[in-house]
Parts: C-alpha cells; structure tokens; sequence
C-alpha cells in the first residue's frame, strides 16, 4: 500500500498562494496551488489539468477529494472545501476547445503497464497523457526518453534514475533530448505528463 504521509507533511508547510514549478517563459506552465478553506480559484481561458494533492475542492456541485482530477479548456471557477486545498496545476493557453473531464479518486480505474510492477490510471488521453502511475518494489525501467517530453510529480516513495532522485513533492521536466531510466526499491506512486512539450522543449500545438 502506498503511504501519502510524507507528502500530506511537505504541503502542509507551503504558505497560501501560487507556487510555480516552470520558470515564467516556459509554457506550458506547472504550479502548485493553496487554497484557504471555502476560497475560489479563477481559472483563466487556457487548458488546465488539476490533481488534488490535500484537501478538497469542488467544480460546481461536485465535491472532490484527494488524487481526483479536473481537465478544462476554457474558463472556470473551482472552490476549496471546508479545510483549504493544494493542487497540481499544468495551464496552457492552447484551448482545442475539448469537453470538460472530472474523475473522482473514488473511481479511479487501474490497468497494468507493459512492464511487471507498473501500473497506471489515466486521466488524459488526448493530445497528451496525464496519468498516475504505481511502482511495486524493485521496479525498474530500461533507459529511454519521450519524443515530446516527460513531466514526473511524486506522491509517495521514491524514485531514482529519473534521472534525479525525488521524494514525495518532488517535480522533475524532462526535455525531450534527455534519457533516464526511473526505478524504485519501495512502492511509489506519481504523476506523470507526457506529450505535452515539442523536441525543443515548448509547448506542443
């Protein structure tokens, strides 16, 4: 079973606001966010992927809790629940103009990968992927390297060879001329975004 302690503990210490992962030229753009209780989050025209990593938020009538996900293109309100919120937040200012997408943690759909000890749940599939992914124990994969970029967000474990080492609240980019080869010796879980970057390391059209 994957633990999120380590993770709930790291967030917790992050002050109200904004917290960029991407430097401010790069696009798209990763952030973490944090909501005080009952507070809204305006979420200008663009694309938007959002992960629940503490707390809850709600898109209109729906209440959503932890490792549960938002994808919008266009505009949008969301709203903390009763005891704040922190989300991951991927913003492009690509708008496809695609339906909006709400998978709640509880429905989660799990498959196995390719390889043993790899699985994953995804959230996006078109244009690029936004996933979960679980490591068992002693997982490891072959050294590689994603054609339009990699993006890893830590949950729970660890990861190594990836190609930096990461713990819970760790976030790695990965441009596409770099090769890593991501294992782990306990069980791990991530988020992960591929796809989304050109060969140069912008964003895709």
């Amino acid at each position: 079973m994957v633990s999120l302690d380590q993770l709930q503990s790291r967030l917790s210490d992050l002050s109200i606001g904004v917290h960029a992962l991407t430097r401010p030229e790069e696009s798209p753009a990763s952030r973490l966010v944090k909501l005080d209780p009952n507070t809204v989050l305006n979420l200008r025209n663009g694309r938007h992927d959002v992960i629940i990593l503490l707390g809850s938020l709600a898109s209109g009538p729906v209440m959503l809790s932890p490792q549960s996900y938002i994808g919008l293109d266009g505009k949008g309100k969301l709203r903390a629940g009763p005891w704040g919120a922190v989300l991951f937040h991927m913003v492009s200012p690509i708008v496809p103009g695609g339906p909006k997408s709400i998978i709640k943690a509880e429905n989660l759909s799990w498959f196995d990968g390719l390889q043993s000890g790899v699985r994953r749940c995804n959230f996006r599939t078109q244009d690029y992927s936004v996933a979960l992914v679980d490591f068992t124990s002693g997982t490891r994969i072959r050294p590689h390297r994603h054609d339009r970029g990699e993006e890893i967000y830590l949950l729970a474990g660890e990861l190594a060879g990836a190609p930096k080492r990461l713990k819970p609240g760790d976030w790695l980019r990965l441009n596409p001329s770099i090769v890593h080869a991501p294992h782990s010796e306990t069980s791990t879980r991530f988020l992960v975004i591929t796809g989304h970057l050109k060969p140069d390391g912008v964003q895709t059209a």
